[in-house]
């Protein structure tokens, strides 16, 4: 069975020191965010919604939980409407010697991205849609605030941003 198998192979060794590594790199992502963002709407409108990310370390930080939820008021009724629900694991691939990112959305839409660190130290990931590519980037800015942006292209040249949030560390783990 594929559990006993992982039983095995897991009895017979830990996690590599570049595994454990690679993870820590991801640290300055745990805690509780809270902040702004926008993003556009298929119409091309951009919204407003206050965004709050929760990142905690599982098994023994070898998996970083991301969840993040998205809240606008509807200007029409006032009430306060859920735009954004997402649960993600980030982890590394010992094997392949890359990190992955697999994201679920509230409306039963997933996806397992490739990330990496890229040379300005921003963390990036990215998956493939029939329309075209999807990517994502964060760094921490000068005034220590997680800083996001999404961008869409069609052809992996040309890049159309689509989404930015900027959230304040509230509470560390």
């Amino acid at each position: 069975s594929l559990f006993l198998c992982a039983s095995v192979v897991s009895a017979q060794e830990g996690p590599s020191e570049k595994h454990v590594a690679a993870m820590k790199k991801l640290d300055f992502l745990i805690g509780k965010w809270k902040g702004v963002g926008w993003q556009m709407t298929p119409q091309g409108a951009k919204e407003d919604a206050m965004v709050e990310e929760n990142i905690r370390p599982k098994l023994d930080g070898l998996v970083l939980m991301v969840e993040g939820v998205g809240k606008r008021t509807d200007p029409e009724t006032g009430k306060e409407m859920i735009v954004h629900n997402a649960l993600g694991l980030m982890s590394y691939d010992p094997y392949g010697g890359g990190y992955k990112m697999q994201s679920h959305l509230s409306n039963g839409r997933s996806t397992t991205a490739d990330a990496k660190f890229n040379d300005d130290g921003s963390f990036a990931w990215w998956f493939k849609t029939p329309q075209g590519t999807i990517r994502y980037t964060i760094n921490l800015n000068t005034a220590d605030q997680w800083h996001e942006i999404g961008e869409f292209s069609a052809d992996g040249e040309n890049w159309r941003q689509f989404f930015e949030m900027t959230l304040d560390r509230v509470e560390t783990e």
